[in-house]
């Protein structure tokens, strides 16, 4: 009888101990790691001859930061995702071509991304991170807000224009050049304004580019 309640007190163990290995190969995106980028970190050289597979031009996506950025298009346009307005982001994978970019493994993606005020963003045919698997729901972090809270939009959009300008960044100490950028209030143009850029190594302005690892 003894022998017995031993053998099942060993079963019961096993039995938790692989539970719980599994449970640790499906990580939460909260406690993976991120890596940090910015638009300047795009090699296009190296990305159409070296990395892309599919032949395409498409924009990227940033889960973590909810960036949309696209290195191909006229004004290099930013897209950020007011994650405050943001409830879920849905993911449904169309191709696998594995492009790399950004340290970064790429599939293309149809993103839908569903705001609390009931309203919806569809983005297809965009570069996400090849980690997401054929679909993925994603609830985002808004630590990661690359946007005021206080901000009334669901998204912004900026565009970079061709003119720059010299003026004096005095907390890099250097003489730089700042570029006007089209600002769009989820689709409505506001105007143009000139933006510094945000690193001293830098003349153009980035929205942080954070990917999962």
């Amino acid at each position: 009888m003894k022998f017995k309640t031993l053998l099942l007190i060993n079963i019961l163990i096993l039995a938790m101990y692989g539970c719980l290995k599994d449970d640790d190969s499906i990580m939460p995106e909260a406690a993976k790691t991120h890596k940090y980028f910015n638009i300047d970190d795009f090699d296009p050289a190296a990305f159409l001859t070296k990395y892309l597979r599919d032949g395409g031009q498409n924009a990227f996506q940033f889960m973590t930061s909810m960036v949309e950025y696209d290195p191909f298009k006229s004004g290099y346009p930013q897209t950020v995702i007011n994650i405050q307005r943001l409830d879920s982001v849905k993911y449904f994978r169309t191709s696998q071509p594995n492009a790399g970019a950004f340290d970064t493994e790429f599939d293309i993606y149809n993103i839908t991304y569903y705001f609390k005020d009931g309203s919806t963003k569809q983005s297809n045919r965009i570069y996400a991170e090849s980690i997401l698997g054929n679909s993925y729901t994603y609830l985002p972090d808004t630590d990661y807000n690359q946007l005021s809270v206080n901000n009334p939009v669901n998204y912004v959009t900026l565009k970079r224009g061709t003119r720059s300008e010299l003026y004096v960044d005095n907390g890099c100490g250097k003489v730089k050049r700042r570029f006007p950028y089209t600002h769009y209030f989820n689709t409505d143009s506001i105007g143009v304004n000139t933006i510094d850029g945000d690193r001293c190594s830098s003349n153009v302005f980035s929205y942080q580019l954070i990917t999962i690892q």
